[in-house]
């Protein structure tokens, strides 16, 4: 009977410094980690969770787990583990996901949890691992605004090159319309004027004027602050298109001859319109620079069309210059890589930037024939 009471003693023993072990190891743990039963009330946590909620274990233990949560994410808690009872059906265990959190002081924090699964004496209990996402995500939030911040530097350094240009573009239709109204008051002065005369010569002040006014909007728009959340269904094809009706007079100035190939089906894209319009700016002008020195054909292709794996629009512009400076195109987007003599560096990093941040991406290529030769990619719309 001794001996059997000694080994029980040893056995609880064991038991003992074996659990206490168990929860020391889960206490040094970083990650907040909470076990529940299949009803959602908690049956242990560790140390790291009572830091990151601000309960005490003690609070806790024996509670739902709903008191960790925001009010509507709670409710759709106690639907998920009754559907799960009842069907099975998985929603989260086994795949992490973002989800918000609740402290003690009723703040709210993003956070990424993953969830385990596992039985004992007949019972289904859940492990939770939460990790707290917040410094993440306001680093992310700070590296956005800074891509923001530069994209409105490049932007503003773009169209200060091509200021001369756009000046040019307005004053013509301005000039034509001093014109016909000076035409206009004479005639009217000279008391014969055709009703016919008057309805022509309005309606060409009207479409004279409505030219300015769409040049100088697209300028506001190309230099106004944007959040690159800002995101609207677009077509490619009539960003390509407006951004060459900008350079119009730039391309004309250097005797480009432009081939554009219309797209074959038009797609949509989720995009940031005025960042998608300073990426295709950026690659036309770097196109028209290219060919500067060029003493024969100054020719820029652009193909809009749908990838091989039908997921992407991909835009491809070509020139007929020189190439590539590094042959592969590697060191064209790294920062501060410039071959223009007042270059910032910066508008290919900041390009490939936006193309990446939209789930696509920029990429620069020897042309078959000659020249270079950036394909630029997004992604299809949902439902296209």
């Amino acid at each position: 009977v001794v001996s059997d009471v000694s080994e029980l003693r040893r056995t609880q023993q064991a038991l003992s410094s074996s659990t206490v072990r168990g929860q020391t190891i889960l206490d040094t743990a970083v990650d907040a980690i909470v076990t529940i039963d299949e009803d959602g009330v908690i049956q242990s946590c560790n140390a790291s969770c009572s830091k990151l909620f601000g309960f005490a274990a003690s609070e806790m233990l024996g509670r739902n787990v709903k008191m960790l949560m925001p009010g509507a994410y709670a409710g759709e808690h106690d639907g998920y583990l009754k559907r799960y009872r009842e069907t099975g059906e998985k929603h989260i265990i086994g795949i992490g996901r973002e989800v918000t959190g609740r402290k003690s002081n009723g703040s709210e924090f993003p956070a990424h949890l993953a969830v385990g699964e596992f039985s004992n004496m007949g019972r289904r209990y859940f492990t939770g691992f939460i990790r707290d996402m917040t410094d993440q995500r306001a680093a992310e939030e700070a590296a956005r605004r800074h891509l923001d911040e530069l994209a409105h530097v490049t932007r503003i350094h773009a169209i200060d090159s091509l200021a001369a240009g756009i000046s040019h573009e307005v004053n013509q239709p301005l000039t034509a319309i001093v014109t016909m109204s000076q035409a206009l008051l004479r005639t009217l002065r000279n008391g014969n004027l055709p009703e016919a005369m008057l309805i022509d010569t309005l309606e060409r002040v009207v479409t004279q004027a409505t030219r300015a006014s769409s040049i100088v909007t697209q300028m506001r728009e190309m230099v106004r602050k944007q959040k690159s959340e800002e995101v609207s269904l677009q077509y490619v094809d009539e960003i390509v298109s407006d951004v060459l009706d900008l350079l119009q007079d730039e391309l004309r100035n250097n005797n480009i001859e432009v081939r554009q190939e219309p797209p074959l089906r038009r797609h949509h894209v989720m995009a940031n319109r005025i960042q998608v319009e300073q990426v295709m700016l950026n690659l036309i002008q770097n196109a028209v620079h290219a060919m500067a020195d060029n003493d024969d054909e100054r020719i820029l292709r652009i193909v809009n069309a749908a990838d091989e794996d039908k997921r992407f629009v991909e835009v491809r512009v070509q020139d007929s210059g020189p190439g590539l400076p590094t042959g592969d195109g590697a060191d064209v987007f790294s920062p501060f890589f410039t071959t223009k003599e007042k270059g910032l560096g910066q508008g290919l990093t900041i390009s490939r930037a936006i193309a990446e941040r939209h789930g696509g991406s920029l990429d620069a290529m020897p042309a078959a024939t000659r020249g270079a030769l950036f394909s630029f990619r997004l992604p299809f719309a949902d439902g296209e």
